[in-house]
């Protein structure tokens, strides 16, 4: 967890530095870098059960694009972002994005009835135990992903803007 915290601290501060930092939610701009230095700043302090609803979707997303993006779902389970695997749906069905929430419940349900284990080492071990069958499976998903069916960018700072009172 304290890994992926890092990068996202560091792609936050440079968010921050890149316009002040002052402002994440105003009426006219959203700043993700700044919104997610805020809400992961939160998430290390007091752990993702304690965020408010609006900071855990915010969480959840931010960690799956982060490590789809760079690495496929593979990467994305394997690392501390996967620990987050099970809320991840919810969270891009409360932005309104059905079409990615549907992507990762087929990604899930390649660990079998249980989903992947939100502790990263019994993870770790399920990834290696998946039949081989599932890398052809996370390629195809990763490929569904970055068609970018849902606007992702757009649903979060429209997700963030609604709930403003929550990231300021």
């Amino acid at each position: 967890m304290r890994y992926l915290l890092s990068i996202m601290m560091v792609l936050a501060v440079l968010g921050c530095n890149r316009q002040g930092g002052d402002t994440a939610v105003s009426e006219d701009n959203i700043d993700l870098f700044v919104v997610s230095g805020r809400a992961f700043q939160r998430f290390a302090n007091v752990g993702y059960d304690k965020l408010s609803d609006p900071e855990r979707v915010f969480v959840a997303i931010w960690s799956l694009e982060a490590e789809v993006n760079n690495g496929g779902f593979d990467q994305y389970f394997f690392n501390s972002a996967g620990d987050l695997a099970e809320h991840t749906p919810a969270a891009l069905e409360a932005i309104g994005a059905s079409h990615t929430a549907e992507i990762v419940r087929q990604a899930n349900r390649l660990f079998g009835r249980g989903g992947p284990s939100p502790e990263r080492n019994k993870r770790q071990k399920q990834l290696e135990s998946l039949p081989a069958t599932a890398s052809n499976e996370f390629d195809r998903l990763d490929e569904a992903f970055y068609e970018y069916e849902d606007d992702l960018e757009t649903m979060l700072k429209a997700y963030t803007r609604k709930h403003k009172k929550e990231f300021k």
